[in-house]
């Protein structure tokens, strides 16, 4: 069996955001997760806010977006 890190086993709903970047030259996709318990009310629904600061924060580590999508 493969011995994966990081990988959230929690079947509670979540929302989150993903961008596709370049790093070193491998494509990879870079995410963050909440809970919906977590999320921001927007109208009727419920979004994960901070698509901003967290995109300024990858930004900075020089990351190479390939496809911006939220």
């Amino acid at each position: 069996m493969m011995n994966v890190p990081n990988i959230n086993t929690s079947f509670s709903p979540k929302i989150g955001i993903f961008w596709l970047i370049m790093e070193n030259g491998v494509p990879r996709f870079l995410t963050d997760m909440i809970s919906v318990d977590e999320g921001e009310q927007y109208g009727d629904s419920v979004t994960w806010s901070g698509h901003y600061d967290f995109w300024e924060k990858i930004r900075t580590q020089n990351k190479t977006p390939l496809q911006a999508v939220s």
